[in-house]
């Protein structure tokens, strides 16, 4: 009888164990749902950084959720950073070999490298693993959403649909929108680009990405004004949007308000001292308001921040203009 009782209060321990461990997973996981909710939203307003340290924050905690390092690969991604997002992307496959957005973001880190024949069959591993989970009644929003994003790196147009469909789940998927939007721009359809990314902010006031995004469509379609109010309204949501105020920047270098020009980049410039592209055209605003000493340092700057790349070329370009143009003065004068 003793033995019984005995065996019995062990069976209630283990279980009272069991309960308590289950509970604790519940609770891990819950609270790292809300982290990751709260790692996107800091990416919807371009807080690149705060976002990587949620997510840092909870693979410290749990290296085995494979969503926070997704999420991190996918704001690498955005940032064009492929190594550090190849490295994410790998560590989330190497818990879950066939998560469907850590396959589809290596296939787009591996599309961006040129290494098209690895991309292509990371993005048909996606589409199955897609194909599957709707096939079982199981698909949610983001399902819909990667094999859109596995569609399309395989150049089926159908993604356009897939993004469609995410959104009628989910109306507050901004990443569905998002790239919808790109995907009109990319059509030259810049007027359904406008709506998508319209109704993206109207459900999200606080996604600055969408306003730039928008910002840009507005530009290339010639509605400057337009373009102006959404980059400070990405600007209103985060102030230290270094890529809003260079575009704003860019805007008033085409309306030639230089000196607005100029204190947009500088803007830029101070909350990325290493922001190639706005030491570039900063010193092209330098140059237009008649300051070549201060266009010639910024187009030096330049050359350090990106001796090989796009922006190092065009202020090679321009530093090389402005020597022809010295001297074509110290000529005249002479």
């Amino acid at each position: 009888m003793i033995h019984r009782y005995l065996i019995a209060g062990m069976v209630a321990l283990i279980a009272t164990q069991t309960a308590f461990a289950t509970d604790a997973t519940d609770a891990l996981r819950a609270e790292q749902q809300e982290l990751l909710a709260w790692a996107q939203t800091l990416r919807y307003q371009a807080r690149v950084k705060e976002a990587m340290s949620v997510c840092d924050r909870i693979v410290s905690a749990d290296p085995t959720c494979t969503d926070a390092w997704v999420e991190h690969g996918v704001i690498a991604l955005s940032e064009a950073r492929f190594v550090v997002a190849q490295e994410d992307f790998l560590h989330a496959l190497a818990h879950d070999p066939h998560h469907p957005m850590a396959l589809v973001g290596q296939a787009h880190v591996q599309h961006a490298l040129g290494n098209s024949e690895h991309a292509q069959r990371n993005a048909a591993r996606a589409l199955q693993r897609c194909n599957r989970i709707i096939d079982a009644g199981a698909a949610d929003a983001q399902t819909w959403y990667v094999r859109g994003l596995a569609r399309m790196l395989l150049q089926d147009e159908r993604g356009l649909q897939d993004f469609a469909t995410a959104v009628s789940l989910d109306p507050a998927h901004m990443d569905a929108r998002g790239e919808r939007a790109h995907i009109y721009r990319a059509m030259d359809r810049l007027q359904a680009g406008i709506d998508e990314l319209t109704r993206a902010v109207e459900i999200r006031p606080d996604y600055a990405v969408g306003y730039l995004s928008r910002a840009r469509m507005h530009y290339e379609a010639g509605d400057l004004e337009a373009s102006v109010a959404d980059c400070d309204a990405a600007l209103q949501v985060n102030p230290e949007y270094e890529q809003a105020w260079h575009n704003r920047g860019l805007v008033n270098i085409e309306q030639e308000d230089f000196e607005a020009a100029i204190a947009d980049l500088t803007e830029a410039i101070r909350v990325d001292p290493e922001y190639a592209s706005a030491h570039v055209y900063r010193g092209q605003a330098y140059l237009a308001s008649g300051d070549s000493a201060a266009a010639r340092s910024d187009w030096e700057k330049t050359q350090e921040l990106d001796p090989e790349g796009w922006a190092g070329e065009v202020a090679g370009e321009m530093l090389a203009k402005l020597e022809q143009s010295d001297d074509a003065q110290a000529d005249a004068g002479g």
